[in-house]
């Protein structure tokens, strides 16, 4: 390649980056991301300068496919800390080495639980170094997105703070950032320190399959969780929750070191909805957090898509679903995203075929399954894979599917629609007390539409009023 009026190693760098950019084409999974990110962590949090490390950007907001890695590392002396990031094992070029940034291309291992820096994918990695007094708020304003970044600025405004990833500040008409006059933050080591500076938000506890536990519970049925909280508030928040409404739910042996997971919702006035997921110990669930008793002795265990990215949590799931089975029980399962479905369309096929016997989905996630574009024709492909399919379709009610039997079921009308969030789990806590419950398939898709409408109706995942009472006063 010879290109006029340029040198050798501008031409080199030409064609490095070109290549570069070919490799890059295809973004990685979530879950691949996060292995590579979580290698890179304890390698550098292994650093003597190091006070905190923390992977931010679109994987820490849960992105379905990742570009480029953002790591952030407290620490009061950023120089050995960036020499040893560009000397990771693996590293192929340095594409920046500043006081405060440094940006490298790095070979990402290919397997095993260590960084090997051999044999996988070729990614961006930048790593950003701030003081250890303004890590929260450089860890809240580099995980992004701009949008919420947007917002948040929004509402400190409203405190009369400003807010910048230095920490929140007092509003002033001095000139000049507030950090560099020297003013001291209202708020800045820690996100949370952060978030209750800013006024109260809605708090509450979620995630998807927990979420549909506590509709059951507020049906008047039984219902268990399984899954992984932090040893942090927030998990003893989280069980304390699933306590107060009935659901059993083993708090002490669920626990593990690190931060439990969070979802930060930001609704607007006309219901739309932006997700910012950090799924924390959530996604770190594995066979051994599986209580065979609680599965064998359940009528039926829920499975929820979302946390099929992580090796260990595709094991934990198959190993419940064959608990369930050799005791003679039932086991549903939600695809929740049309991206998890993207992602493990094969995976989910094979589950479905082999070890589901109810099966949720929304129309986008039921048609990129089986990769149509019409619902009809989707329709017809999953009667023959799973015993029961309930298909839900928005404001257009859902369809029930056994065989050759297939119900429509109106969506229970609402006066307004105020947060969708919630809403699919919802409808399967009303069609899944129904179930277990001996009821027939189009009183349990009502119950559904019902428990759905409900949730809608208000900001939160979680029932509001009694779904058994709610069901008796309209008869149903």
């Amino acid at each position: 390649l010879e290109l006029p009026r340029m040198g050798a190693k501008t031409v080199q760098n030409i064609k490095a980056a070109l290549t570069f950019a070919q490799r890059a084409g295809e973004r990685l999974p979530l879950g691949r991301a996060l292995q590579i990110a979580q290698g890179l962590v304890a390698i550098l949090s292994e650093l003597p300068e190091a006070d905190r490390v923390a992977y931010a950007g679109s994987l820490r907001r849960g992105r379905d496919t990742i570009g480029d890695i953002d790591l952030l590392v407290a620490t009061n002396t950023p120089a050995p800390v960036h020499e040893a990031f560009r000397a990771l094992p693996g590293v192929e070029h340095v594409l920046a080495a500043g006081d405060t940034k440094s940006s490298v291309r790095v070979r990402a291992p290919g397997g095993g639980e260590r960084f090997a820096g051999k044999g996988g994918p070729v990614v961006q990695v930048d790593l950003r170094t701030v003081p250890p007094q303004c890590f929260g708020a450089a860890l809240m304003y580099f995980t992004g997105s701009k949008e919420h970044n947007v917002r948040l600025r929004q509402r400190a405004l409203k405190e009369q703070l400003t807010l910048n990833e230095y920490g929140l500040f007092p509003l002033d008409d001095e000139p000049g950032s507030p950090q560099s006059r020297g003013v001291q933050p209202v708020a800045s080591r820690t996100e949370e320190e952060i978030y209750a500076a800013l006024g109260p938000g809605v708090e509450a506890s979620g995630g998807s399959a927990a979420n549909t536990a506590a509709g059951i519970a507020s049906f008047g049925g039984t219902a268990g969780f399984v899954g992984v909280v932090g040893d942090d508030q927030f998990g003893e928040v989280y069980a304390h929750d699933l306590d107060a409404i009935g659901v059993t739910f083993d708090a002490a042996g669920s626990k593990k070191t690190g931060p439990t997971g969070k979802c930060l919702v930001i609704v607007t006035p006309d219901a739309q909805r932006t997700m910012c997921t950090s799924l924390g110990v959530a996604a770190d669930i594995t066979p051994a957090d599986i209580p065979s008793d609680l599965v064998a002795s359940a009528r039926l265990t829920y499975l929820e898509g979302f946390l099929w990215d992580q090796p260990t949590a595709k094991e934990a799931f198959r190993t419940a679903a064959r608990i369930a089975h050799d005791a003679g029980r039932q086991v549903a399962l939600s695809l929740s995203d049309p991206f998890c479905v993207d992602r493990h369309r094969e995976d989910f096929l094979g589950l479905i075929e082999s070890q589901v016997d109810v099966l949720f989905a929304n129309e986008d996630e039921i048609c990129s399954l089986y990769e149509v574009a019409d619902f009809d024709a989707a329709l017809q492909e999953v009667r023959h894979h799973c015993a029961i399919a309930a298909l839900t379709r928005s404001e257009r009610g859902a369809v029930i599917v056994a065989g050759d039997e297939v119900h429509v079921i109106d969506a229970h009308p609402v006066e307004r629609v105020v947060d969708t969030t919630g809403a699919g789990d919802q409808y399967a806590a009303g069609f899944l007390h129904g179930l277990t419950a001996g009821r027939d398939l189009v009183t349990c898709g009502r119950w559904g539409a019902l428990a759905a409408s409900e949730v809608i109706d208000h900001l939160g995942a979680r029932p509001e009023v009694s779904l058994a009472e709610l069901a008796g006063s309209l008869g149903a």
